[in-house]
């Protein structure tokens, strides 16, 4: 059965759970500090028309209400920051397309100079006054609803400067110079990009290890010069040479960017 009025769900024994995004964010709110709350009381039960706060919401989008979810959440101001800056937060971290918050759907908060507003992104970002004030709400998007994009993000400890969320593209430039530094370290011929961490989508690409094909070059050429009997000497100049080939260089900057990489990734 899936309900769509209040008395059909009391019906069908009042079932509910969270949207796996809002657990998520609710779980590592609640560890500030704030408390959260997901199921909407009697009087978000028996809304004309029911919203975000229930399983039975009249107002999903993109899509069609996933019943028994709950796609929304309200933040208390009880927690180690204040609404004000946690909500200025979320509005930029949802524009700078921060995974975190890519399914929010739209957000009320109030400003720091008393300004209450709603935000939201349905898909484009609007922004109008609300008198929704008191706390934040969130709404989260129907397509979300079981995505772990919100999982280990924390706009708290972004605030306070000790947390560096990435953006999707950020996130799969550092993966891929970590593929190209693990390629170095094996000196494997070629690259083999695997499956995106976190879209858990394979990259379907390919290339040439340039610093193991210059290497093994160089060791070809040594290897010939010693089967023809011919005395090798590697002199400085010869050396810097082979250092100053454009394949090494460029092999040796991918090894380099992909040092970071796995430093940030380590982070992430």
């Amino acid at each position: 059965m899936t309900a769509t009025t209040y008395l059909q769900w009391v019906a069908d024994g009042q079932p509910w759970k969270p949207a796996t995004p809002v657990a998520d964010l609710r779980d590592t709110l609640q560890r500030h500090g704030f408390t959260v709350y997901v199921l909407g009381d009697e009087s978000h039960q028996k809304a004309q028309p029911p919203e975000d706060h229930v399983p039975y919401s009249h107002t999903p989008w993109p899509g069609k209400q996933p019943y028994p979810y709950v796609l929304a959440m309200d933040v208390m101001p009880n927690g180690d920051l204040s609404l004000d800056k946690l909500g200025a937060q979320l509005v930029k971290d949802k524009n700078a397309g921060v995974s975190g918050v890519h399914g929010l759907k739209y957000l009320n908060w109030t400003d720091s100079n008393g300004n209450c507003w709603h935000e939201s992104w349905q898909p484009k970002h609007a922004r109008e006054s609300s008198d929704d004030r008191g706390h934040l709400h969130l709404s989260w998007r129907t397509d979300f609803v079981t995505s772990t994009s919100a999982a280990g993000y924390d706009p708290v400890a972004r605030v306070k400067g000790i947390d560096v969320a990435l953006t999707d593209e950020e996130w799969a430039s550092l993966q891929i110079a970590a593929y190209r530094i693990k390629a170095i370290q094996d000196n494997t011929p070629t690259i083999v990009y695997g499956v995106n961490a976190r879209t858990k989508k394979p990259f379907h690409a390919t290339e040439p290890n340039e610093l193991a094909v210059a290497l093994a070059a160089q060791a070809k050429a040594i290897e010939d010069l010693k089967n023809a009997g011919t005395s090798v000497v590697l002199d400085p100049a010869t050396l810097k040479a082979a250092l100053l080939d454009p394949q090494v260089l460029a092999a040796l900057g991918a090894a380099t960017a992909g040092a970071l990489a796995e430093y940030h990734l380590s982070k992430e």
